[in-house]
């Protein structure tokens, strides 16, 4: 560091770091091809400065609130506990192992 403002200094090199990653093809394609947020990467990334940090921000809360959603979809699709306690799962099961075993001689 230089010895002046710490932020200034995180911010120019934040610019630097921009630059160099904008000036790389590879890399880019590569951030890019991140299934699901590749392409808002690569966008923050190449944005740099105050703008970049609050841009990541914004991209981690949606990415935030996406997850939440997901996970409140698993949760309402859970296992019906009572069905795979029923009798009717058990007999299920128990045929489905029956004609696996008659199977396994036809191989």
């Amino acid at each position: 560091m230089t010895g002046g403002d710490p932020a200034a200094d995180l911010e120019r090199r934040a610019e630097e770091a921009s630059e160099a990653y904008e000036r790389n093809m590879a890399l880019r394609a590569l951030v890019s091809a991140i299934p699901g947020i590749g392409s808002s990467l690569d966008i923050v990334l190449t944005s740099g400065g105050v703008r970049s940090e609050e841009r990541i921000r914004n991209l981690i809360d949606a990415l935030k609130e996406d997850m939440q959603e997901r996970m409140e979809t698993v949760a309402d699709s859970t296992l019906d506990k009572e069905y795979l306690e029923s009798d009717e799962y058990f007999d299920l099961v128990m045929r489905a192992l029956a004609t696996r075993r008659s199977g396994q001689g036809t191989r």
